[in-house]
């Protein structure tokens, strides 16, 4: 460690608390491939491998999504983001003859192809969704994916007529969400798969699987015939070492107060920090907020929104969704995502916001790398400090748009899913975030020199996240994702005004006026 610890404000351990919301989204790119729009089903998971180099399109700037894709095509799409967890080398892959034999081969001695039924001499034929299923569901268990208990699959109107051989695979893919039926709630397994079912599978198991940036599955229940909510945090699922997970249904507000009161025994953590801005929710069908007063915990938010996607089998019930805005720190720190996922960092939190020391180390590195990129010390200026800081940011990180992708509201719900719960390690591991990684690994080396900074949201033609930072006792606007990648800087140190020009409106919180430009 070089300078930083002399420079280590008293609040470091609250710096990545008092981000006034949670997650945040900004603006899209133009599509990678002209044959899938923004407005395809499978556009998110096309361009997060094609920005990965997973995927290829056909030519002509196009990707070509309904037609089929080969048996060998789909074992080389779906192995190559897993080589390092398999131990396997692209290199020595590509060299074993066809471009895709070597892909073959260790497949084949991984045992993942055991559930297939197509043979070398059938690889360049389409892919049925059964081989899919079976090829995916090894993969998956070879990278450590566990799956619910049950028959996930039989749900699917045609679950009566799939082979038994093919049962276990349908199971396990449908029970993680990584396959699912048609329209119609049949599987259809003899039928081809297209090469954008096969980008979408191949994304959501790159998205599941442990000790990958990921999606937590959620596993809790009520049933409105019950007297009691019945949450079941002991069945969650989650994504490598990150915290646990939950979501909560009840059929009244009654229920779910007890619910959450009963669960969150087991968590003695105490509040820290509580925004006391009055908080209100855009969607049309969320209802008023409240409180619940429990003895471990000096408040509770939470939002009843009645949201359920009711099934034919569901006629007749109802079941009402809460989301809680928490803020806890002590043995286990407890957030929540506005999306609607609790998430319970593990017992072995460091005081920052990390899981780790190691990708605690993360962020001490990158204050470091400021100092020396940029020669800032302990004497310099409030206005060199957050200049550093917002330079580090904005030159060396890029926008993720699989990111951006995943957790759009129309896309994922965050019921089901929680993409990368610790994004600040994200941004500096992988040098790439949206938004709020931008504006939460902003703020908290800003905390780190020394200077006060908030995370802020609001609307930019979509939901935005950014900053406001504290320089010589006076309050401004910045905004690095705006700003990333240019020479000069347009969004940093200026005022509400500025800001609001630029189509940025603030959502629900209070935040301090920033009433000028920085004038030096």
């Amino acid at each position: 460690m070089k300078r930083w610890n002399r420079w280590m404000a008293a609040g470091l351990a609250l710096a990545l608390f008092l981000s006034l919301s949670g997650g945040a989204l900004a603006a899209k790119k133009s599509p990678t491939f002209r044959d899938v729009p923004a407005s395809h089903w499978a556009s998110s998971s096309v361009e997060a491998l094609a920005e990965q180099g997973l995927i290829e399109g056909v030519g002509n700037n196009r990707f070509s999504p309904e037609s089929t894709l080969t048996n060998a095509s789909f074992v080389v799409m779906a192995l190559r983001p897993f080589l390092p967890a398999l131990n396997l080398d692209e290199e020595s892959l590509t060299n074993s003859g066809s471009w895709y034999q070597g892909y073959l081969n260790s497949a084949r001695s991984l045992g993942l192809l055991s559930g297939c039924t197509f043979t070398d001499a059938q690889a360049n034929s389409p892919m049925s969704r059964y081989d899919m299923a079976s090829f995916i569901a090894a993969l998956g268990q070879k990278v450590g994916l566990t799956a619910p208990a049950g028959s996930s699959g039989a749900k699917l109107t045609d679950y009566t007529s799939i082979p038994a051989s093919r049962r276990d695979a349908v199971n396990y893919t449908c029970g993680l969400d990584l396959l699912s039926g048609y329209g119609d709630g049949a599987f259809h397994g003899e039928d081809s798969v297209t090469r954008a079912q096969a980008a979408s599978v191949v994304c959501r198991l790159l998205d599941a699987a442990p000790g990958q940036p990921g999606r937590v599955i959620v596993t809790a229940n009520a049933d409105n015939t019950s007297a009691s909510v019945k949450c079941t945090p002991s069945t969650k699922l989650w994504t490598g070492q990150r915290g646990r997970v939950w979501a909560f249904q009840a059929s009244s507000e009654s229920e779910m107060a007890n619910g959450i009161a009963q669960a969150m025994d087991s968590y003695p953590t105490t509040l820290i920090f509580f925004s006391s801005a009055p908080i209100t929710y855009s969607p049309a069908d969320l209802l008023a907020p409240y409180e619940i007063t429990h003895g471990l915990h000096s408040r509770i938010k939470a939002t009843c929104y009645d949201s359920y996607a009711l099934k034919p089998q569901d006629t007749g019930r109802a079941y009402y969704e809460y989301r809680l805005e928490l803020h806890y720190s002590a043995a286990g720190i407890v957030r929540m995502y506005r999306e609607g996922v609790l998430d319970t960092l593990p017992d072995t939190m460091d005081s920052s916001w990390s899981t780790t020391q190691a990708d605690y180390t993360l962020l001490l590195k990158a204050v470091e790398d400021v100092e020396d990129t940029y020669g800032v010390t302990a004497a310099s200026s409030d206005y060199d400090k957050a200049l550093a800081a917002y330079r580090y940011v904005t030159e060396n990180y890029t926008y993720d748009y699989y990111m951006m992708s995943q957790t759009g509201n129309d896309l994922v719900h965050m019921f089901d899913s929680v993409l990368y719960p610790d994004e600040i390690n994200y941004m500096l591991t992988y040098h790439k975030g949206v938004c709020f990684e931008y504006a939460l690994t902003y703020q908290a080396l800003c905390y780190v020199l020394g200077l006060d900074c908030y995370i802020v949201t609001g609307n930019a033609g979509g939901a935005h996240a950014w900053n406001i930072v504290r320089v010589d006792g006076q309050w401004y606007q910045a905004d690095p994702t705006w700003d990333a990648g240019n020479s000069t800087y347009r969004y940093f140190l200026v005022s509400d005004q500025t800001m609001r020009s630029r189509t940025i409106t603030p959502g629900y919180y209070d935040y301090p006026a920033c009433p000028s430009n920085y004038a030096g």
